[in-house]
């Protein structure tokens, strides 16, 4: 485990998950001080950080635990070094893991992949999408 400033403010944990069927080795990177980063995620210019923001408080309010929230996937490839992402984690609580998102365009993709890809999801939680904008394609 390694610890490392993200976005220069929060202090993060970064865990080596283990090595996929390519031998890449994979690894997840998400902030320890939760709280202090839903509270950076409300005055973020990004509505969809914003909107993930609002949706943790609300599942905080509600008695759920926020175990993870803005959680980053990426492998790296043993050749080269690079990292590569696999995905990130919105929110996640001890029952399910949640995808935030403002946009109208159709996330189903997105949520499989959490649903089928052992290493996003490696409890096998089911996966919530709170898409408010969202439309029939």
């Amino acid at each position: 485990m390694t610890n490392s400033s993200f976005g220069g403010e929060l202090t993060t944990e970064t865990i080596n998950l283990g090595v996929n069927g390519k031998g890449w080795e994979i690894y997840v990177t998400f902030p320890l001080e939760i709280n202090e980063a839903i509270e950076n995620a409300t005055s973020s210019p990004d509505p969809d950080k914003q909107l993930e923001a609002m949706v943790a408080r609300l599942v905080q309010q509600e008695g759920c635990t926020v175990i993870r929230f803005n959680a980053l996937f990426y492998s790296i490839n043993p050749r080269t070094g690079s990292q590569n992402p696999i995905g990130e984690i919105d929110i996640e609580v001890g029952e399910a893991i949640i995808e935030v998102t403002t946009r109208a365009k159709n996330k189903s993709g997105q949520v499989q992949k959490f649903l089928t890809d052992p290493w996003l999801n490696m409890t096998g939680k089911p996966v919530i999408l709170y898409a408010p904008n969202i439309t029939r394609q």
